[in-house]
């Protein structure tokens, strides 16, 4: 039995799943929308990826009383695009920290994309300052990894007595 497969066929169900979950059933996840995008992005589909960033569109006009799901739109947008200045907006935009967080990795990550690695410094430490606050260390790992490719390494551990 090759895991591989297995693990990939999982995947591609969970994506259907949360798909079904949020444009057929318009259920506000922005957190679960953005996912979608960057996991098409990942695969290298930007045909899938604008598809869902569309359909974010089309969600968040239809639950105006969501305004992080408006975000997450423009979010998604900005992924599509790799417009850093609008993921950098739309950071400040989210209630929810773990969006925001996402929001800055996303900035920075698109602002080295673009070669500027001083605003990709400035957007990967607020990210990664919310990652720790949150007590995500998958996202912390991450985007330490993204500043050591912009010259900057953060220590992460303490020297014991």
């Amino acid at each position: 039995m090759n895991s591989e497969v297995d693990v990939h066929a999982y995947v591609q169900d969970l994506e259907k799943h949360l798909q079904l979950t949020l444009f057929g059933g318009r259920v506000a996840d922005p957190e679960g929308a953005v996912l979608l995008v960057r996991g098409a992005l990942a695969e290298g589909d930007s045909e899938r990826a604008e598809n869902l960033a569309d359909a974010t569109r089309r969600l968040a006009a239809t639950t105006p009383d969501h305004p992080d799901m408006a975000a997450a739109a423009d979010h998604a947008r900005g992924l599509v695009d790799q417009d850093a200045a609008l993921l950098e907006r739309v950071a400040v935009r989210y209630s929810a920290t773990g969006a925001r967080a996402t929001a800055l990795e996303d900035a920075g990550r698109s602002w080295a994309g673009q070669g500027d690695q001083r605003s990709a410094e400035a957007m990967l430490r607020q990210a990664y300052d919310l990652y720790e606050e949150l007590g995500s260390a998958e996202g912390a790992a991450r985007v330490r990894a993204w500043l050591r490719t912009v010259g900057t390494r953060l220590c992460h551990w303490t020297h014991a007595d």
